[in-house]
């Protein structure tokens, strides 16, 4: 997808909404580490695609100790065994990391399609929608 960064922006700025101190990283390197990623409390995944980190255990024992994941569109087209998102090809996991904490992975995508986002903001003063 091209808005990553915009939706990255957007996610954290809900999390500091909320109180809290977001950190947007694309370092794999967090979750493959035991010792960094007991930092965190939560750790969100949101657009993101490919083979995105090699050691799993840290993640799953991140899981096993009561610490959420929560995955934003597309969180699961990770891992894949191909690079046909386009539909036609129907991929499987080459790692069960995301099956394991989300009970499924991603199979395919349905053709590209256009399509235009009107947006309406009811109250420009509220903090949640003001920025927009």
């Amino acid at each position: 997808h091209a808005t990553p960064s915009m939706a990255s922006w957007v996610h954290s700025k809900l999390v500091e909404f909320g109180g809290w101190n977001p950190v947007v990283t694309d370092d794999s390197t967090i979750l493959e580490s035991h010792d960094k990623l007991k930092e965190y409390d939560l750790v969100v995944f949101l657009n993101n695609s490919g083979q995105i980190f090699g050691k799993t255990e840290p993640l799953l024992a991140h899981v096993a100790a009561g610490k959420p994941v929560v995955g934003v569109h597309a969180a699961v087209a990770s891992f894949l065994n191909g690079r046909d998102a386009s539909g036609v090809t129907i991929m499987e996991p080459t790692c069960d990391i995301f099956e394991t904490i989300f009970g499924s992975h991603f199979q395919n995508h349905p053709p590209v399609q256009k399509g235009t986002v009107k947006m309406s903001v009811g109250d420009e003063s509220h903090k949640l929608s003001g920025f927009l």
